[in-house]
Protein backbone atom coordinates (compact mmCIF):
# COMPACT_ATOMS: atom_id res chain seq x y z
CA UNK A 1 0.00 0.00 0.00
CA UNK A 2 1.42 3.64 -0.63
CA UNK A 3 2.31 5.83 2.23
CA UNK A 4 2.41 9.49 1.73
CA UNK A 5 5.33 10.69 4.01
CA UNK A 6 4.68 14.32 5.23
CA UNK A 7 8.01 15.98 5.99
CA UNK A 8 9.11 19.40 8.17
CA UNK A 9 9.33 22.75 6.60
CA UNK A 10 5.77 25.09 5.95
CA UNK A 11 4.34 21.95 7.76
CA UNK A 12 0.85 22.90 7.37
CA UNK A 13 0.96 24.08 3.66
CA UNK A 14 2.44 21.23 2.45
CA UNK A 15 -0.22 18.94 4.75
CA UNK A 16 -3.30 21.07 3.44
CA UNK A 17 -2.01 20.32 -0.19
CA UNK A 18 -1.22 16.66 -0.03
CA UNK A 19 -4.62 16.28 2.44
CA UNK A 20 -6.72 18.28 -0.42
CA UNK A 21 -5.20 16.45 -3.72
CA UNK A 22 -5.29 12.77 -2.21
CA UNK A 23 -8.83 13.12 -0.25
CA UNK A 24 -10.57 10.23 -2.17
CA UNK A 25 -7.65 7.96 -1.89
CA UNK A 26 -6.80 8.82 2.17
CA UNK A 27 -10.82 8.37 3.08
CA UNK A 28 -11.19 5.31 1.51
CA UNK A 29 -7.65 3.81 2.55
CA UNK A 30 -5.98 3.38 -0.87
CA UNK A 31 -3.42 5.59 0.90
CA UNK A 32 -1.87 5.78 4.01
CA UNK A 33 -1.45 9.37 6.13
CA UNK A 34 1.85 9.26 7.80
CA UNK A 35 3.04 11.48 10.27
CA UNK A 36 5.78 11.90 13.11
CA UNK A 37 4.62 12.24 16.68
CA UNK A 38 5.57 16.49 16.74
CA UNK A 39 3.96 16.90 13.25
CA UNK A 40 1.05 15.35 14.79
CA UNK A 41 1.32 17.77 17.85
CA UNK A 42 1.42 20.37 16.25
CA UNK A 43 -1.51 19.70 13.64
CA UNK A 44 -3.37 18.96 16.59
CA UNK A 45 -2.93 22.06 18.42
CA UNK A 46 -3.71 24.12 15.40
CA UNK A 47 -7.16 21.87 14.96
CA UNK A 48 -7.89 22.94 19.30
CA UNK A 49 -7.24 26.74 18.31
CA UNK A 50 -9.33 26.49 15.60
CA UNK A 51 -11.99 24.46 18.05
CA UNK A 52 -11.57 27.70 20.08
CA UNK A 53 -12.58 30.33 17.72
CA UNK A 54 -15.90 28.22 16.65
CA UNK A 55 -16.79 28.93 20.45
CA UNK A 56 -15.75 32.32 19.94
CA UNK A 57 -17.66 33.30 17.51
CA UNK A 58 -20.76 34.30 19.43
CA UNK A 59 -20.81 37.39 21.33
CA UNK A 60 -17.02 38.44 20.84
CA UNK A 61 -15.49 41.38 19.75
CA UNK A 62 -14.88 41.97 15.98
CA UNK A 63 -11.62 43.26 16.76
CA UNK A 64 -10.46 40.06 18.90
CA UNK A 65 -11.84 37.94 16.25
CA UNK A 66 -9.76 39.51 13.78
CA UNK A 67 -7.09 39.56 15.92
CA UNK A 68 -7.73 35.66 16.35
CA UNK A 69 -8.10 34.76 13.10
CA UNK A 70 -4.94 36.40 11.61
CA UNK A 71 -2.59 34.47 13.91
CA UNK A 72 -4.33 31.07 13.57
CA UNK A 73 -3.95 31.36 9.61
CA UNK A 74 -5.83 30.01 7.11
CA UNK A 75 -8.88 29.21 9.00
CA UNK A 76 -11.06 27.83 6.12
CA UNK A 77 -8.21 25.37 5.08
CA UNK A 78 -8.03 24.26 8.66
CA UNK A 79 -11.57 23.69 8.13
CA UNK A 80 -11.14 21.51 5.65
CA UNK A 81 -8.49 19.53 6.84
CA UNK A 82 -10.66 19.07 9.76
CA UNK A 83 -13.11 17.83 8.01
CA UNK A 84 -10.89 15.16 6.47
CA UNK A 85 -8.66 14.26 9.32
CA UNK A 86 -12.50 13.10 10.23
CA UNK A 87 -13.14 10.62 7.98
CA UNK A 88 -9.64 8.67 7.91
CA UNK A 89 -9.59 5.08 7.90
CA UNK A 90 -5.63 4.58 7.87
CA UNK A 91 -3.22 6.45 10.29
CA UNK A 92 0.49 5.92 10.69
CA UNK A 93 2.17 7.72 13.20
CA UNK A 94 6.12 6.99 13.01
CA UNK A 95 9.24 8.49 14.87
CA UNK A 96 12.37 9.16 13.28
CA UNK A 97 14.57 8.56 15.56
CA UNK A 98 16.30 5.26 15.27
CA UNK A 99 15.17 2.59 17.96
CA UNK A 100 15.27 2.05 20.61
CA UNK A 101 14.77 5.72 21.16
CA UNK A 102 11.31 6.92 21.61
CA UNK A 103 9.62 10.37 21.04
CA UNK A 104 8.66 11.66 24.10
CA UNK A 105 6.21 14.28 21.97
CA UNK A 106 2.52 13.79 23.46
CA UNK A 107 -0.07 11.85 21.23
CA UNK A 108 -3.46 13.39 20.71
CA UNK A 109 -5.90 11.11 17.90
CA UNK A 110 -8.86 13.83 18.77
CA UNK A 111 -9.26 14.23 15.18
CA UNK A 112 -9.83 10.92 13.76
CA UNK A 113 -13.25 9.71 14.65
CA UNK A 114 -13.23 6.68 12.11
CA UNK A 115 -9.85 5.26 12.22
CA UNK A 116 -9.96 1.23 11.56
CA UNK A 117 -6.40 0.80 11.38
CA UNK A 118 -3.41 2.61 13.83
CA UNK A 119 0.06 2.14 13.60
CA UNK A 120 2.58 3.50 16.43
CA UNK A 121 6.28 3.32 15.65
CA UNK A 122 8.33 4.89 18.39
CA UNK A 123 6.36 7.21 19.99
CA UNK A 124 6.07 6.82 23.80
CA UNK A 125 2.48 5.75 25.07
CA UNK A 126 4.31 5.12 28.99
CA UNK A 127 5.63 8.99 29.19
CA UNK A 128 1.73 10.35 28.78
CA UNK A 129 -1.67 8.87 27.39
CA UNK A 130 -2.73 8.97 23.80
CA UNK A 131 -5.37 11.44 23.87
CA UNK A 132 -8.32 10.19 22.12
CA UNK A 133 -7.26 6.19 21.80
CA UNK A 134 -9.47 4.92 24.14
CA UNK A 135 -12.34 6.48 22.23
CA UNK A 136 -11.27 4.76 19.15
CA UNK A 137 -12.44 1.39 20.31
CA UNK A 138 -16.01 1.55 18.83
CA UNK A 139 -14.26 1.61 15.10
CA UNK A 140 -10.26 0.20 15.21
CA UNK A 141 -9.86 -2.91 13.86
CA UNK A 142 -6.00 -3.32 13.82
CA UNK A 143 -3.78 -1.82 15.70
CA UNK A 144 0.57 -1.87 15.63
CA UNK A 145 2.17 -0.57 18.49
CA UNK A 146 6.02 -1.37 18.25
CA UNK A 147 8.40 0.38 20.51
CA UNK A 148 5.95 2.88 21.91
CA UNK A 149 5.02 1.47 25.25
CA UNK A 150 6.34 -0.11 28.62
CA UNK A 151 3.02 -2.07 29.05
CA UNK A 152 0.06 -3.49 27.03
CA UNK A 153 -2.24 -1.45 29.58
CA UNK A 154 -1.07 1.77 28.39
CA UNK A 155 -2.71 0.84 24.95
CA UNK A 156 -5.78 -0.69 26.12
CA UNK A 157 -6.87 0.41 29.43
CA UNK A 158 -7.32 4.01 31.25
CA UNK A 159 -4.32 4.51 33.39
CA UNK A 160 -6.66 5.60 36.80
CA UNK A 161 -9.20 3.05 36.51
CA UNK A 162 -9.00 -0.75 36.76
CA UNK A 163 -8.55 -3.07 33.95
CA UNK A 164 -12.02 -4.89 35.37
CA UNK A 165 -14.02 -1.47 34.86
CA UNK A 166 -12.59 -0.65 31.60
CA UNK A 167 -14.91 -1.17 28.59
CA UNK A 168 -13.86 -3.90 25.99
CA UNK A 169 -12.10 -3.63 22.07
CA UNK A 170 -15.19 -5.30 20.46
CA UNK A 171 -14.13 -4.90 16.82
CA UNK A 172 -10.45 -5.02 17.20
CA UNK A 173 -9.08 -8.27 15.61
CA UNK A 174 -5.32 -7.78 14.65
CA UNK A 175 -3.04 -6.41 17.70
CA UNK A 176 0.92 -6.63 17.10
CA UNK A 177 2.74 -5.30 20.32
CA UNK A 178 6.32 -6.48 19.41
CA UNK A 179 9.29 -4.91 20.25
CA UNK A 180 7.91 -2.96 23.46
CA UNK A 181 10.46 -4.97 26.21
CA UNK A 182 6.83 -5.48 27.98
CA UNK A 183 7.29 -8.03 31.33
CA UNK A 184 4.10 -9.00 31.94
CA UNK A 185 0.83 -10.09 29.90
CA UNK A 186 -1.03 -8.26 32.03
CA UNK A 187 -5.20 -7.80 32.59
CA UNK A 188 -5.80 -5.37 29.48
CA UNK A 189 -5.67 -8.56 27.62
CA UNK A 190 -8.84 -9.38 28.76
CA UNK A 191 -10.22 -6.84 27.18
CA UNK A 192 -9.96 -7.79 23.75
CA UNK A 193 -12.66 -10.45 22.84
CA UNK A 194 -12.08 -10.21 19.46
CA UNK A 195 -8.88 -10.37 18.47
CA UNK A 196 -7.74 -13.44 16.39
CA UNK A 197 -4.31 -12.33 15.58
CA UNK A 198 -1.94 -11.55 18.53
CA UNK A 199 1.64 -10.75 17.91
CA UNK A 200 3.63 -10.22 21.28
CA UNK A 201 6.81 -11.72 19.62
CA UNK A 202 10.05 -9.73 21.20
CA UNK A 203 9.56 -8.63 24.77
CA UNK A 204 10.49 -10.24 27.86
CA UNK A 205 7.43 -12.24 28.53
CA UNK A 206 8.49 -14.69 31.21
CA UNK A 207 4.89 -16.15 31.69
CA UNK A 208 1.56 -16.86 29.44
CA UNK A 209 -0.96 -14.97 31.14
CA UNK A 210 -4.46 -13.65 31.21
CA UNK A 211 -5.62 -15.32 27.43
CA UNK A 212 -8.44 -16.82 29.08
CA UNK A 213 -11.12 -14.02 27.54
CA UNK A 214 -9.29 -14.17 23.70
CA UNK A 215 -11.96 -16.44 22.73
CA UNK A 216 -11.48 -16.03 18.99
CA UNK A 217 -7.74 -16.12 19.16
CA UNK A 218 -6.50 -18.15 16.31
CA UNK A 219 -2.47 -16.74 15.09
CA UNK A 220 -0.47 -16.04 18.34
CA UNK A 221 3.07 -15.10 18.28
CA UNK A 222 5.31 -15.26 21.36
CA UNK A 223 8.59 -15.92 19.88
CA UNK A 224 11.81 -14.05 21.21
CA UNK A 225 10.69 -13.69 24.70
CA UNK A 226 12.03 -15.32 28.00
CA UNK A 227 9.32 -18.12 28.26
CA UNK A 228 10.34 -21.17 30.65
CA UNK A 229 7.04 -22.66 30.22
CA UNK A 230 3.39 -22.79 28.92
CA UNK A 231 1.25 -25.19 31.05
CA UNK A 232 -0.91 -21.87 31.51
CA UNK A 233 -2.29 -22.91 27.96
CA UNK A 234 -4.55 -25.55 30.32
CA UNK A 235 -6.36 -22.39 30.89
CA UNK A 236 -6.73 -21.03 27.54
CA UNK A 237 -10.69 -22.10 26.13
CA UNK A 238 -9.80 -20.46 22.50
CA UNK A 239 -9.19 -22.12 18.64
CA UNK A 240 -5.18 -21.82 18.17
CA UNK A 241 -4.44 -22.17 14.66
CA UNK A 242 -0.81 -20.96 14.57
CA UNK A 243 1.26 -20.59 17.50
CA UNK A 244 5.21 -19.25 17.74
CA UNK A 245 7.41 -19.79 20.01
CA UNK A 246 10.59 -19.91 18.66
CA UNK A 247 13.70 -18.33 20.66
CA UNK A 248 12.68 -19.12 24.11
CA UNK A 249 13.88 -21.31 27.51
CA UNK A 250 11.37 -23.45 26.50
CA UNK A 251 12.55 -27.44 28.10
CA UNK A 252 8.96 -28.99 27.88
CA UNK A 253 5.58 -28.53 26.06
CA UNK A 254 3.35 -29.61 28.42
CA UNK A 255 0.51 -27.56 28.17
CA UNK A 256 0.36 -27.66 23.75
CA UNK A 257 -1.85 -30.94 24.43
CA UNK A 258 -4.58 -28.10 25.20
CA UNK A 259 -4.78 -26.38 21.70
CA UNK A 260 -6.86 -28.80 19.86
CA UNK A 261 -7.19 -27.23 16.88
CA UNK A 262 -3.24 -26.37 16.46
CA UNK A 263 -1.93 -27.01 12.87
CA UNK A 264 1.36 -24.90 13.25
CA UNK A 265 3.24 -24.97 16.14
CA UNK A 266 7.06 -23.16 15.60
CA UNK A 267 9.00 -24.14 19.16
CA UNK A 268 12.36 -23.77 17.03
CA UNK A 269 15.03 -22.62 18.78
CA UNK A 270 14.52 -23.37 22.72
CA UNK A 271 16.42 -25.83 24.80
CA UNK A 272 14.13 -28.92 24.09
CA UNK A 273 15.77 -31.88 24.45
CA UNK A 274 14.17 -34.86 25.41
CA UNK A 275 12.07 -36.83 22.40
CA UNK A 276 9.16 -37.70 24.72
CA UNK A 277 8.07 -34.21 24.90
CA UNK A 278 6.46 -35.18 21.51
CA UNK A 279 3.74 -37.07 23.61
CA UNK A 280 2.63 -33.69 24.26
CA UNK A 281 1.58 -33.12 20.39
CA UNK A 282 0.22 -36.59 19.49
CA UNK A 283 -3.43 -35.92 20.59
CA UNK A 284 -3.08 -33.03 18.26
CA UNK A 285 -5.43 -34.33 15.34
CA UNK A 286 -5.18 -30.48 12.71
CA UNK A 287 -1.41 -30.33 13.23
CA UNK A 288 0.15 -29.80 9.84
CA UNK A 289 3.23 -28.11 10.59
CA UNK A 290 6.20 -28.33 13.46
CA UNK A 291 9.36 -26.84 13.25
CA UNK A 292 11.79 -27.79 15.96
CA UNK A 293 15.37 -26.98 14.39
CA UNK A 294 17.80 -25.25 16.44
CA UNK A 295 16.81 -27.48 19.90
CA UNK A 296 19.16 -29.69 21.40
CA UNK A 297 17.45 -33.23 19.93
CA UNK A 298 18.06 -31.62 16.68
CA UNK A 299 21.60 -33.26 17.09
CA UNK A 300 20.24 -36.76 17.81
CA UNK A 301 20.98 -39.88 15.29
CA UNK A 302 17.94 -40.15 12.70
CA UNK A 303 17.14 -37.02 14.13
CA UNK A 304 14.12 -36.71 11.76
CA UNK A 305 12.65 -40.30 12.02
CA UNK A 306 12.47 -39.89 15.45
CA UNK A 307 10.07 -37.18 15.28
CA UNK A 308 8.28 -38.67 12.44
CA UNK A 309 7.67 -41.94 14.34
CA UNK A 310 5.56 -40.42 17.22
CA UNK A 311 2.74 -39.72 14.39
CA UNK A 312 0.62 -42.36 12.92
CA UNK A 313 -0.02 -39.94 10.14
CA UNK A 314 3.39 -38.59 9.63
CA UNK A 315 2.66 -37.87 5.49
CA UNK A 316 0.47 -35.63 7.00
CA UNK A 317 3.20 -33.67 8.56
CA UNK A 318 5.95 -31.39 7.83
CA UNK A 319 9.24 -30.92 9.72
CA UNK A 320 11.16 -27.94 9.57
CA UNK A 321 9.38 -27.09 6.45
CA UNK A 322 9.93 -30.36 4.86
CA UNK A 323 7.97 -33.52 4.00
CA UNK A 324 9.00 -37.09 5.36
CA UNK A 325 11.12 -38.67 2.31
CA UNK A 326 11.88 -42.03 1.72
CA UNK A 327 14.94 -42.15 4.17
CA UNK A 328 12.87 -40.58 6.71
CA UNK A 329 10.39 -43.27 6.05
CA UNK A 330 12.14 -46.39 6.61
CA UNK A 331 13.97 -45.15 9.17
CA UNK A 332 10.37 -44.41 11.29
CA UNK A 333 9.63 -48.01 10.16
CA UNK A 334 12.50 -49.27 12.12
CA UNK A 335 12.27 -47.08 15.16
CA UNK A 336 8.27 -47.89 15.30
CA UNK A 337 9.39 -51.42 15.03
CA UNK A 338 11.97 -51.27 17.54
CA UNK A 339 9.69 -50.04 19.66
CA UNK A 340 6.79 -52.75 19.47
CA UNK A 341 8.57 -55.23 19.50
CA UNK A 342 7.99 -57.92 22.20
CA UNK A 343 10.85 -61.18 22.36
CA UNK A 344 10.20 -64.69 24.36
CA UNK A 345 12.29 -65.77 27.08
CA UNK A 346 14.67 -67.72 24.77
CA UNK A 347 15.36 -64.67 22.90
CA UNK A 348 13.21 -65.50 19.51
CA UNK A 349 9.52 -64.55 18.83
CA UNK A 350 6.96 -66.79 16.74
CA UNK A 351 3.95 -65.89 16.13
CA UNK A 352 0.59 -68.31 16.87
CA UNK A 353 -0.51 -69.88 13.72
CA UNK A 354 -4.45 -68.68 12.93
CA UNK A 355 -4.94 -70.74 9.63
CA UNK A 356 -7.80 -73.00 9.63
CA UNK A 357 -5.43 -75.75 8.94
CA UNK A 358 -3.21 -75.41 11.92
CA UNK A 359 -6.34 -75.50 13.74
CA UNK A 360 -7.20 -78.51 12.42
CA UNK A 361 -3.70 -80.50 13.53
CA UNK A 362 -3.82 -79.05 17.12
CA UNK A 363 -7.51 -80.25 17.27
CA UNK A 364 -6.72 -83.70 16.00
CA UNK A 365 -3.57 -84.10 18.56
CA UNK A 366 -6.05 -82.77 21.20
CA UNK A 367 -8.32 -85.30 20.07
CA UNK A 368 -5.86 -88.43 20.35
CA UNK A 369 -4.34 -87.36 23.56
CA UNK A 370 -8.10 -87.66 25.29
CA UNK A 371 -9.46 -90.77 23.42
CA UNK A 372 -10.37 -93.54 26.35
CA UNK A 373 -8.50 -97.36 24.82
CA UNK A 374 -11.15 -99.75 24.41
Amino acid sequence: MPMAIVTRGRYLEKLFKFVEDQAGPLIDGTKVLKLNPAGLHYVQSRLQALQELDRLLVGAPVDYLRAYVSDLGDHRALEQLRRILRLLTTLKVVSALAPPARDPTPLSLLPFGRLKVLELRGCDLSTSAAKGLLELRHTLEKIICHNSTDALRHVFASRIAEVKGCPQWNRLSFVSCACNCLLLMDESLQLLPSVETLDLSRNKFAKVDNLQKCAKLKHLDLGFNQLRSISSFSEVCCHVVKLVLRNNALTTLRGIENLKSLEGLDVSCNIISNFSELEFLVGLSFLQSVWLEGNPLCCARWYRAQVFSYFSHPENLKLDDKEINTTDYWKRKIIVASRQKRPSSFGFYSPAKDDAEGEGCINKKRVCKVSPIL
